[in-house]
């Protein structure tokens, strides 16, 4: 992630959840420098400070319907 900058935009913080084998994988393998840990309980909920874009998305793709964007 930090290919696509778009213009006149910031990055923020996207918060993030994550069930099932896309919990272990996230925590393993990070998906950005930036993620922050919120909760590891029976979810995994992390925040990333990113641009929002089409990039974000592709990536989030991979875990399928094992996670949910919150904000």
């Amino acid at each position: 992630i930090g290919v696509q900058k778009p213009q006149n935009e910031s990055p923020k913080e996207i918060l993030i959840k994550f069930t099932g084998w896309a919990r272990a994988h996230v925590l393993n393998h990070p998906i950005h420098l930036s993620q922050k840990v919120v909760e590891n309980k029976n979810e995994l909920l992390v925040s990333l400070f990113v641009y929002d874009t089409n990039e974000l998305d592709y990536v989030l793709s991979k875990y399928k319907n094992e996670y949910t964007r919150l904000r």
